[in-house]
């Protein structure tokens, strides 16, 4: 399985969004400059996270974009789900797939890429987006020290 970079960028930004916000709207160029691409791909990201109900948006001079559930509650598999990413390690276990190997329902690897798919779809069920975060600011204060972060 292959994770997209829409998808890693996604991750990404509502990270930074977590810890840049206060509770105040931040702009997509701010968020785009940290994650390293273009304000109009970070848009395109963020429209589909809105269709997702993971953000929202604030119009006017000091508008941006806010988290809009707690941090606790947003999983990694809603942002990638918002995304449009589907986690699915081989072709035949994608959701609402398939198999059109010769072998079809012997396949004698089918059970493995099942359980392994699930296993994925478990895990990035459980990571939230604060999880994240913390994770984040721990790595930011063992290499720089005191670091002021907002929940």
């Amino acid at each position: 399985m292959k994770i997209s970079l829409k998808a890693q960028y996604a991750i990404e930004a509502m990270v930074y969004l977590a810890h840049l916000s206060n509770g105040n709207p931040i702009q997509s160029k701010v968020i785009a400059s940290k994650i390293g691409t273009t304000e109009n791909y970070l848009e395109q990201i963020f429209f589909k996270l809105r269709k997702a109900h993971l953000i929202t948006s604030v119009r006017g001079t000091k508008g941006g974009y806010l988290i809009k559930q707690p941090l606790e509650e947003i999983t990694v598999r809603q942002i990638l789900m918002g995304v449009d990413e589907k986690i699915a390690l081989v072709p035949c276990v994608e959701e609402g797939s398939k198999c059109n190997c010769k072998l079809g329902d012997i396949c004698t690897t089918k059970r493995l890429w099942q359980k392994m798919n699930q296993s994925v779809a478990a895990y990035t069920e459980q990571v939230t987006v604060f999880q994240l975060l913390e994770e984040y600011l721990k790595m930011l204060q063992e290499r720089y020290g005191e670091v002021e972060y907002y929940l």
